[in-house]
């Protein structure tokens, strides 16, 4: 067995190490620049708060984090099923009733969304039902794709369900304002929520990391070393070079960067490679807020249902796990799609002007009627490159595991689809490359 070298230690580079190590293969080593695990998926502890790099859940249903991740040790925390749609001085819930029979009537009685559309939401999931996972991810429903909106349309969906609940909701998952992303897409996501549930880890997202680098030991994982080239000789890799000049020979080098970062390895060391990394991505903005108070009337998604203003979507995390926050705070965050020019302060303030309009709603039952003004900017993260964009068809794309230049593989996302479930996907896939290749 020779050495394989891992550069970053993110849900793929974790997965592909975790796989390998399990297969018996000793000599891993992975290398990440950064000083923790994670990547994108990290918590950040600020005055006490628990802050995700942006706002992220996890789908208990994903076939590959049921089976890399034991949910039980993460300590999820349940998100109720469904959505509150919020208009200035007005909010309605439109829930799951076959998961929690108490939204059942509030559901029928929002006006937001008709009998029919009630009725076509349920055909629609007994349609996914019929099909497993990855049936629904290559195919959909069967077909041509299509983007989301002309699904949508076709589906007999009206604009009314459109406009106040699929639109900010999916604009939220694939943060994609125009909603040009696959149907294909929309509807593995939609199986998902169907047939598990939305979670945050009671300490954060950052604990699938923490979970999955606990299957190797110390000495396989070195952070703050960041790698500055791939080597290859005589057409094949050899090993890398780390930033402070230090050579690691191996027989296996998986790249399992960002999306950027492996682009310019491919355009250095594959420049024939038929199918290019996808760099253009969808960026995503993310204000945490923190109060003395509550605001929200339970484990909800908040949904912007006018379509206008800068705020996509909002939560208040306490909801969901009071441990993200010390006692006697609550802890909210607030989603802007793409990266808006204003600076941190200006967006925080329109953030919390918009705001303004909704949170008196949610707060009708509370006694204390404390100021929004008290709501105090935590942290404001900027994420240029959150999702790769996936257009109908993408899966016809997906970069291969392996390079073309022998001994080198990819792991990220961009190998199958741009989330939790593709990460983990990616490094099984790389490491089930090396097992088959050194059998």
């Amino acid at each position: 067995m020779g050495k394989v070298v891992i550069i970053g230690a993110g849900l793929a580079g974790l997965a592909c190490a975790k796989v390998l190590s399990q297969a018996g293969w000793r000599d891993v080593l992975v290398l990440e620049k950064s000083d923790g695990p994670g990547g994108r998926v990290r918590t950040d502890k600020v005055d006490g708060f628990r802050l995700d790099r942006g706002f992220q859940v996890l789908f208990t249903a994903y076939p590959k984090v049921r089976q890399h991740l034991d949910l039980g040790k993460l300590d999820p925390r349940p998100y109720r099923p469904g959505a509150i749609l919020a208009q200035p001085g007005r909010c309605w819930l439109l829930g799951d009733p076959l998961r929690d029979l108490s939204s059942l009537l509030p559901s029928l009685l929002n006006p937001l969304a008709s009998f029919g559309d009630k009725l076509k939401v349920l055909q629609l999931r007994s349609e996914l039902a019929r099909r497993s996972p990855e049936q629904v991810f290559q195919e959909g429903l069967g077909g041509s794709d299509c983007s989301l909106r002309e699904f949508l349309e076709q589906y007999g969906f009206s604009q009314q369900i459109c406009q106040h609940f699929f639109y900010p909701f999916f604009r939220g998952i694939l943060l994609d304002p125009d909603l040009g992303s696959s149907a294909r897409l929309f509807a593995f996501y939609f199986k998902m929520m169907a047939e598990g549930s939305i979670v945050t880890p009671a300490l954060g997202m950052g604990e699938l990391a923490r979970q999955l680098a606990g299957h190797l030991s110390p000495e396989q994982i070195r952070y703050q070393t960041p790698v500055e080239r791939i080597l290859a000789e005589d057409g094949k890799v050899r090993g890398i070079r780390t930033a402070k000049g230090e050579e690691i020979p191996a027989e296996w080098v998986v790249c399992a960067t960002d999306a950027p970062q492996a682009r310019a390895w491919q355009a250095e060391l594959c420049p024939q490679a038929p199918t290019p990394i996808p760099t253009q991505g969808r960026a995503v903005t993310c204000l945490y807020f923190c109060a003395p108070f509550s605001l929200s009337r339970g484990a909800y998604l908040y949904l912007n249902a006018t379509g206008q203003g800068w705020i996509n979507h909002w939560v208040q995390l306490t909801r969901i796990s009071p441990a993200l926050a010390p006692p006697g705070q609550h802890l909210y965050s607030v989603v802007v799609l793409g990266d808006p020019p204003l600076r941190d302060e200006e967006l925080a303030q329109a953030c919390q002007a918009e705001l303004q309009t909704y949170f008196p709603v949610a707060a009708a039952s509370r006694s204390d009627k404390a100021p929004l003004e008290q709501l105090r900017l935590l942290r404001v993260y900027r994420i240029p490159f959150a999702q790769f964009v996936q257009p109908p068809g993408f899966q016809q794309h997906l970069v291969p595991t392996h390079s073309g230049l022998p001994g080198l593989l990819w792991a990220g996302e961009y190998t199958h689809q741009s989330s939790i479930e593709g990460s983990l996907r990616s490094g099984e896939q790389a490491a089930a490359w090396i097992l088959q290749k050194s059998a």
